[in-house]
């Protein structure tokens, strides 16, 4: 009899009935839906069951499907043990072989060669799990807080997703977490939660810290890789930010992004030294551009590396315009530029970093940009 009671409470454990993480943003309602928060915003996760027809939660109330529930305390279960973890996608290839020979880049297309850009599929994109400290049935949040090192440095902000298990008298219940899986990434099950600098596009931006580079993302509308944070390519995570801040416009590549701007610079050369313009195939005098009136935070950098790169394409890579970091009021290599960095996501880093290589500054038309707030000022 004893063997068969613990064959059961095996099964149960292996089988563990669903659970929750619902979410709370500053004084909103408690409620089943990821978080996009700005920076300072306390957002706070609760661990949630519903077991014989009754919620249980350390939440006062829960707010699903436009109905309004008191749950019952987490403790109502009886002896009750919680542990939360975060969900993290690793930012390439370590466990699963890539898709291009020898290159750990995600990628759904093929990387460089004469068949550069030719589609391959989604690939498989690995996740971890971290197990946090906090053992109650509540987390309080205020920063994205990645495990890995490299990824530490963007002031909390970014996205970060979360997982709980409960184990208690009356069972063992467990949110989504590692193996759910669809194609393209992590499944929207489990719970996101995203910290922005703001609502300007830099700002939108910003909530893709933590995202992995993924050549060639893909997917339709909300579907798109991109806008669900599962990865994104140097020009979709630009046209990800200008969606979540109100533009409508869809995804496309580096090229296909002139039909959506204006040109405001000629094609100047950038080096480490600084910008310069160009004169046939030589170096010109040094560019001179006003930052926040010629050149604006929010605005576009297109990028040609020549002949570092063999793509065969007119420009390699993309990114959007971030603080003057640089001699003041003048838009220098010393300004900030972010951008999908090649093993490790986003990056702020100076524009020298991207030299030497010939670049060119747009701005998305204004048709699209009415009523929303993608130049703030800093």
């Amino acid at each position: 009899m004893r063997a068969v009671i613990l064959l059961i409470s095996l099964i149960g454990v292996a089988h563990a009935t669903p659970a929750l993480v619902l979410t709370q943003r500053g004084d909103g309602p408690v409620h089943p839906a990821h978080v996009d928060a700005q920076r300072g915003e306390t957002v706070r996760l609760f661990a949630a069951v519903k077991h014989r027809r009754q919620w249980y939660s350390d939440a006062p109330e829960i707010r699903i499907r436009r109905r309004t529930i008191t749950p019952k305390p987490l403790s109502a279960l009886g002896d009750v043990e919680v542990s939360w973890s975060l969900v993290e996608p690793r930012q390439h290839h370590v466990d699963t072989p890539p898709p291009n020979f020898g290159n750990p880049a995600y990628s759904n297309s093929v990387l460089f060669g004469s068949q550069h850009g030719k589609w391959l599929g989604h690939d498989t994109l690995e996740y971890t799990a971290t197990p946090l400290p906090q053992r109650t049935g509540a987390l309080t949040l205020t920063r994205a807080t990645p495990s890995e090192p490299k990824l530490a440095v963007n002031r909390g902000l970014g996205t970060i997703r979360y997982a709980v298990r409960i184990v208690s008298t009356a069972g063992t219940f467990e949110s989504p977490g590692v193996e759910a899986l669809q194609r393209g990434g992590i499944r929207t099950s489990v719970r996101r939660v995203s910290f922005r600098d703001g609502d300007d596009a830099v700002g939108w931006l910003t909530s893709f810290f933590n995202v992995p580079n993924v050549f060639g993302s893909a997917g339709v509308g909300r579907r798109h890789q991109t806008d669900l944070h599962q990865g994104a390519d140097c020009a979709d995570v630009l046209v990800g930010a200008w969606r979540k801040a109100g533009v409508k416009m869809p995804y496309t590549s580096v090229a296909g992004l002139y039909r959506y701007a204006d040109v405001i610079t000629p094609k100047l050369l950038s080096v480490p030294e600084g910008l310069f313009e160009i004169d046939g195939d030589a170096r010109g005098p040094a560019a001179k551009y006003v930052f926040g009136k010629d050149v604006r935070r929010g605005d576009i950098v297109v990028i040609d590396y020549g002949l570092l790169v063999g793509t065969g394409r007119t420009w390699d890579h993309i990114g959007m315009i971030g603080d003057d970091n640089g001699v003041s009021g003048i838009w220098d290599a010393e300004d900030g530029l972010l951008h999908m960095g090649y093993l490790y996501g986003l990056e702020h880093t100076p524009l020298r970093a991207q030299g030497p290589a010939v670049i060119q500054v747009l701005r998305l038309k204004p048709r699209l940009t009415r009523r929303t707030r993608l130049h703030a000022t800093r």
